[in-house]
């Protein structure tokens, strides 16, 4: 990406990093999101990671939060520092759930990169349950990633098969892509074919689309109890763009869902978001 005004841009960078240590919390809280903002543009610098690594412990949830939101998306760009991940591990246990959701989502961007705990898996376990679907999503996904890094156990396979059921979109579609992780690693059970399944005529397209994918895996080890035939007639055929092919099962995505939803990566948004808070996306 190119940028008109290069001067400006790291005039911007630098007076972030200096507010990062300012007495108002307002003003830290507004640094940190606008860092997170830059590096979503591609614009990061490695000496905001240590400060916003001690913010993470910062008495006003807001900081913390925006702190965790900021050390994730400088970790999108591929920098980080694994002295980061005990203190947001401590956040995983923060009060607000809000922290606890940016905490999640921070750790699975550096599972997604490989930084991680040997204790990761136990750790994002305890969160799929949590009460916050934010944070049932992202540990969800982080489980997922440390599957596809090969680094997994079937202790997490039941629990993400109750998932499927959630009332919450995103956590469904998180938790049948972290199960067909799982099956590519023969991690796999039987017993997750018919929920799967079911979520072919999920109302959400990434729902369905996972699903399908996690079904295919299973199907390629060769697990009991799935039924083509029965697939493609639970697949919405009103569906008008993103036709996708593989093997035999077919799946749509749709842009009718009820749900708005982030065109690239199909979270779910409010209907005042402009950029989508998980990849910075902008909304239709």
């Amino acid at each position: 990406m190119v940028y008109t005004n290069k001067s400006k841009v790291n005039k911007d960078l630098n007076d972030c990093l200096r507010e990062l240590d300012s007495t108002n919390y307002r003003t830290r809280t507004s640094a940190a999101i606008n860092i997170s903002v830059l590096a979503k543009k591609g614009i990061y610098h490695n000496y905001a990671i240590q400060p916003l690594t001690k913010l993470l412990s910062d008495k006003y949830k807001s900081v913390r939060k925006q702190a965790a939101f900021a050390l994730g998306d400088i970790a999108e760009c591929g920098v980080w520092d694994k002295n980061a991940i005990i203190p947001l591990k401590k956040l995983l246990s923060d009060k607000d759930h809000e922290v606890r959701w940016s905490a999640t989502f921070a750790l699975r961007v550096l599972a997604k990169n490989d930084i991680f705990e040997r204790n990761a898996i136990q750790c994002f376990e305890k969160l799929l349950f949590d009460r916050y679907h934010r944070v049932r999503y992202n540990a969800a996904f982080a489980l997922g990633a440390l599957a596809e890094h090969e680094i997994c156990s079937k202790s997490t396979l039941y629990p993400l098969i109750t998932l499927l059921a959630d009332r919450n979109s995103m956590v469904r579609r998180s938790a049948a892509f972290s199960i067909g992780c799982l099956a590519k690693n023969d991690i796999f059970d039987i017993v997750a074919v018919k929920p799967l399944t079911s979520l072919l005529s999920d109302k959400n397209h990434v729902v369905r689309k996972n699903a399908a994918q996690a079904l295919t895996v299973l199907n390629e080890k060769g697990a009991g109890g799935i039924n083509e035939k029965n697939m493609v007639q639970h697949i919405h055929y009103g569906d008008n763009i993103g036709t996708q092919v593989k093997d035999s099962f077919v799946y749509k995505s749709s842009i009718n869902d009820d749900a708005k939803t982030c065109p690239s990566c199909g979270r779910e948004v409010g209907e005042d978001e402009r950029f989508c808070m998980e990849c910075g996306g902008k909304l239709i």
